[in-house]
């Protein structure tokens, strides 16, 4: 299950993100904000996931995620590891609806 974003430097509006004493992320969650927050934003880090390509939209940045389940060590993965993501992730956004 995807824990965290540890990182993100470089994308975005995250300049240079560190996710510190926040709570780890749930089976399901759901983001919102106030417009121009970073919305959008973070929805990309989480359709690199999903569809486990490599960042186009932001070449410079850096990123590190981290994935846990129950009695395994957790796993980090960065820009260069991402195609090896083991879990599903599924974006519902406004790209959602250009590709229908």
């Amino acid at each position: 299950m995807l824990l965290r974003i540890n990182k993100l430097k470089n994308f975005g509006v995250y300049q240079n993100f560190d996710w510190g004493s926040l709570d780890d992320f749930k089976n399901k969650n759901l983001i919102y904000g106030w417009n121009y927050s970073g919305k959008t934003t973070i929805s990309k880090l989480f359709q690199i996931l999903e569809y486990r390509y490599k960042n186009i939209c932001f070449p410079r940045a850096e990123f590190e995620i981290a994935e846990g389940r129950e009695g395994l060590p957790t796993k980090i993965f960065t820009q260069d590891t991402i195609n090896t993501f083991p879990f599903t992730v599924k974006v519902f956004n406004s790209e959602y609806f250009n590709k229908a």
